[in-house]
């Protein structure tokens, strides 16, 4: 670097002078105007890992590097133009990094929700209707429970399969002559419905809903009896963030809940809950 060129011809005289100094390894110089007198112009040398040797100027305590068609600032205007530009780099870097740390995050919070058990998501409270009660009294419990799906149970507690309240629905558009002897048992699959168990893992129930082009899956317990009704919906909650039960649920041996007392009035009724 040589400061303080008079004139043209001695700039022109620039790149034969360095020649005769540095030999081949010179293959250019950059010539721009001084600073003006009493600017403070910092220069210095810097050891970049990336880069290598690199020449630096600093004016006002801002830093440029000399590369590429970056200038060192001869003025206040060019000074605050490089901070401008090396701030708004720094905040690009910095959102980038906070990007980058929420999706880990959010993959993080994925992975501690899939691996979590079934029994602390699924849904514990839940009305069930055994498999000889007749179609109507299937309809009556969805209607007033507001559910989507009902477990049908065996009288011992096991769990014979789950319905979907459109296929009871489909099934109740008939005569109401043709239903009074059509039973819960006879709208069953003839193959065993999907299903899971209190101590597998969410990811694994999410597996076999894929699997079975199922949005729910009764919960079993070891012995057969059913312990709650786990939905797509249950999953999306939690994993959305929806806090969840430190415990399994309770799924202490319960009576098949086949009875209306206690169950909302059915939607649109005017009259009063059955007590």
């Amino acid at each position: 670097m040589k400061p303080g060129v008079p004139a043209v011809p001695e700039v022109h005289a620039l790149p034969a002078d360095g020649s005769v100094r540095f030999g081949e390894v010179m293959t250019g110089a950059l010539v721009q105007p001084m600073a003006p007198r009493g600017t403070e112009l910092l220069p210095g040398v810097a050891q970049d890992e990336v880069f290598g040797a690199l020449v630096l100027f600093g004016l006002g305590g801002t830093t440029n590097e000399l590369s590429g068609s970056r200038r060192p600032p001869c003025d206040t205007a060019a000074a605050l133009a490089n901070k401008k530009e090396a701030i708004m780099q720094q905040e690009q870097e910095q959102e980038q990094e906070q990007e980058q740390e929420q999706e880990q995050r959010a993959v993080h919070g994925e992975q501690e929700v899939l691996a979590r058990t079934v029994a602390v998501v699924m849904d514990a409270a839940f009305v069930t209707i055994d498999v000889d009660e007749t179609v109507l009294v299937a309809w009556e419990l969805l209607e007033r429970s507001g559910s989507r799906h009902l477990p049908v149970v065996h009288s011992d507690g096991r769990c014979a399969g789950l319905l979907d309240k459109a296929d009871v629905a489909v099934v109740c558009a008939a005569p109401a002559a043709s239903l009074s002897g059509l039973r819960v048992g006879d709208l069953l699959p003839a193959r065993r419905s999907a299903l899971v168990h209190v101590e597998q893992t969410v990811r694994h129930a999410a597996d076999i809903m894929s699997y079975a082009d199922a949005d729910a899956l009764p919960v079993l317990e070891e012995d057969g009896r059913l312990a709650g009704v786990l939905t797509a919906t249950d999953i999306v909650a939690a994993l959305a963030g929806r806090p969840v039960r430190e415990e399994p649920a309770d799924t202490g041996a319960r009576a098949p809940s086949t009875v209306l007392p206690g169950l909302p009035p059915r939607r649109g009724y005017r009259g009063t809950a059955v007590p």
